[in-house]
């Protein structure tokens, strides 16, 4: 169940409440069923600041009592970053707690992936720890106590690799720390601010936006074949696309088809396009029948779909914050649907990608169409392709995609699919072949 999006819904709740404490709740439901989100990360886009929760926790307290000046202690329990970011070697961050406790301490990237993993028992008092991270980037560090969890974020702009390394330096003990209705509050903001909110459940995450005035619960709903969240459709060349959320990618959902219609001639054994760079895009279509484009989409040589430029990931002629996937990003494509999948071969692999992109039934796919579930909501069709004679051949029965990547200066690199087969397949042919198009979106 790969191939799924998250989908959010909001519930408000008569929850008891003061004027100054928000409580946000976060669950999730995958085919009616709950399940354990991996994190949730709340950024204020109105006001500077953002937090982490990590399962078990799932309860965001909000407070509007004020921002708490840079150094104060207001709480039994802190968490204080001590060097601004970004970083370039090492970062401290110190813990506060006014009892003995056991404390968990999480260091993770942005994605919510852990790097280190720590319990400690904690002394009242407060804890400096030294952090290296591992790597150039975002670090998450949260530190749990009972059901209370305090984040931070920590940037690394060195260039030093290796592995994370987290020490205490020492604690100074204070008695005068006093539990103060501040410890519960885990992110604070002003009453109006608009808050974004970003889910992640194995590795799949999506955006909801809100303005929360009063308790409520968030309810991630996980289905099958959704759209991209924030771009469910858009207009290109006055044809309609839809989109289609699979893991991280946001890809369209029907063949490219922009351009004007040019005719192939079959010449034996001389290799031609009868594309050129002309400021006009063209395409082909299947036997030379306009109406099979309108179905189907445009069938496009290398050069022309590019716009005669060689770069990978190019846009092409995608439409604008689209372009041309790589073969790089159709491996990630394939390996989603089928981990394991070996991107570094030529042909058949894997088990069943191919069965799980492919439309279902035999509108657009010649019988078997083998293992066809279209779990992904790529809803490929068997458009057939051009051969590089300008020959028409395959209708229905094969289904090949372009990539931006090349293979030679004069092959490419394309993805394909049979009607007679679930698996999907990677192939390098002549640029002059002509294939069908999905492009991806810039994110």
């Amino acid at each position: 169940m790969k191939s799924m999006l998250l989908v959010f819904s909001l519930i408000s709740l008569s929850l008891l409440s003061t004027a100054q404490v928000t409580q946000l709740k976060f669950t999730a439901l995958l085919n009616g069923s709950y399940i354990a989100l991996d994190s949730i990360r709340t950024k204020n886009l109105t006001h500077p600041g953002d937090t982490v929760l990590y399962w078990p926790d799932t309860t965001l307290v909000l407070g509007y009592v004020g921002i708490n000046e840079p150094g104060s202690y207001t709480g039994d329990f802190s968490l204080k970053l001590l060097v601004e970011n970004p970083v370039c070697e090492t970062t401290k961050f110190q813990i506060i707690t006014a009892e003995n406790a056991s404390v968990f301490i999480r260091v993770s990237d942005i994605a919510g992936k852990a790097t280190i993993e720590r319990k400690v028992f904690l002394s009242a008092g407060i804890h400096t720890f030294t952090y290296k991270p591992a790597y150039r980037g975002v670090s998450i560090v949260s530190a749990s106590l009972n059901s209370l969890t305090k984040s931070l974020k920590i940037i690394y702009a060195g260039t030093e690799k290796g592995m994370p390394i987290l020490a205490e330096n020492g604690v100074d003990g204070n008695s005068n720390l006093q539990k103060t209705i501040n410890s519960s509050l885990s992110f604070i903001y002003a009453a109006g601010d608009m808050l974004k909110f970003t889910g992640w459940y194995h590795g799949i995450n999506a955006v909801l936006t809100a303005a929360p005035l009063s308790n409520a619960l968030y309810v991630f709903n996980y289905s099958l074949n959704a759209p991209c969240p924030d771009e469910p459709q858009f207009i290109y060349g006055g044809q309609v696309y839809t989109t289609v959320q699979i893991g991280l990618q946001c890809w369209m959902k029907e063949n490219l088809n922009i351009g004007t219609m040019v005719p192939s001639i079959y010449t034996q054994g001389s290799s031609h396009s009868y594309c050129s760079n002309n400021g006009i895009i063209e395409k082909y279509c299947f036997n030379n029948d306009h109406t099979n484009c309108d179905i189907y989409g445009g069938l496009y040589d290398w050069d022309e779909m590019m716009q005669y430029t060689s770069t990978a990931g190019s846009q092409g002629i995608c439409p604008i914050g689209w372009h041309i996937p790589t073969d790089q990003q159709w491996c990630t494509l394939i390996s989603y649907l089928n981990p394991g999948y070996n991107c570094n071969h030529w042909g058949y692999s894997g088990s069943d990608a191919g069965g799980k992109l492919k439309e279902t039934e035999y509108n657009h796919w010649l019988s078997p169409n083998l293992g066809a579930t279209n779990e992904s909501g790529f809803t490929a069709f068997g458009g057939g392709h051009r051969e590089a004679f300008g020959n028409f051949i395959n209708f229905n029965y094969d289904g090949s995609f372009s990539t931006s990547s090349e293979n030679t200066p004069t092959k490419s690199i394309f993805w394909f699919m049979w009607s007679n087969y679930e698996y999907a397949a990677r192939q390098f042919g002549d640029k002059v072949l002509g294939l069908s198009i999905r492009c991806l979106r810039n994110d």
